[in-house]
């Protein structure tokens, strides 16, 4: 099972558990209930924006691993945005340039 899989799955079972916290409230103020809820939507955006943020630089490295195993040193790698990602990407694409 894939890493992306686990952390969906906590993810779920997360704001499942959550989600039926807040539920909860509705019997004691449906404004509590209205404002856990906004909570739990914007907290969900937020793992969603970090998940992406973690598992863009873990397919560079993936990309990076299946080149070199191809030992295909003219292909060049963009960055990707993630500082110490692209600082091995840079260092990567200078391995394939000639030295003058």
């Amino acid at each position: 099972m894939s890493l992306r899989v686990k952390l969906w799955i906590w993810a779920v079972a997360f704001y499942l558990a959550i989600g039926f916290m807040a539920y909860q409230l509705l019997a004691v103020n449906k404004w509590y209930f209205i404002a856990a809820e906004g909570i739990v939507v914007i907290s969900l955006f937020v793992f969603i924006w970090l998940q992406r943020s973690l598992f863009k630089p873990i397919k560079a490295i993936a990309d990076w691993v299946k080149i070199l195993e191809e030992q295909d040193f003219n292909t060049r790698l963009a960055p990707v945005g993630n500082k110490e990602i692209d600082r091995l990407i840079k260092v990567y694409n200078q391995m394939g340039t000639p030295k003058n």
